[in-house]
């Protein structure tokens, strides 16, 4: 009967040996797989790292280009103002200018009026002048 035990616990470590056997190779092969598999995702995780970084340094020109364009911005609006100013200083001018000549000329108008009265009154002198001395 011993002998019986030993036969089954023989065939029992042979079964159990060669079903370790199996799962060590299916195992090893998953291993693998892993291995593979995590050798992709630390590619992938390289590439995502560069175009990252290309991210970065496009968002870091794009930034220096928004800088650049804000500062021409604020040059072109401080340049507006000073035209502004400068043309509120002509246009005040202009007008000053304007209401001096309107007043000259109707200051003129009013002599010409008083001369082409006095012209008026004196050809009406001489035409009574002369229909007298006629």
């Amino acid at each position: 009967m011993e002998k019986k035990i030993y036969d089954l616990l023989e065939k029992m470590y042979i079964d159990l040996n060669g079903k370790m056997e199996k799962m060590y190779v299916d195992l090893s092969d998953r291993m693998n797989g892993i291995e593979f598999d995590l050798g992709s995702v630390k590619h992938s995780i390289v590439n995502l790292d560069s175009k990252v970084n290309n991210l970065d340094e496009k968002v870091n020109s794009l930034d220096n280009k928004v800088n650049n364009l804000e500062n021409k911005v604020n040059n072109i609006e401080y340049s507006l103002i000073r035209i502004e100013n400068k043309l509120e200083e002509n246009h005040k001018a202009l007008y000053d200018g304007y209401k001096l000549n309107y007043e000259k000329k109707e200051f003129l108008q009013n002599k010409v009026d008083n001369l082409e009265d006095k012209v008026e009154d004196h050809e009406i002198r001489i035409g009574t002048l002369e229909a007298a001395g006629r």
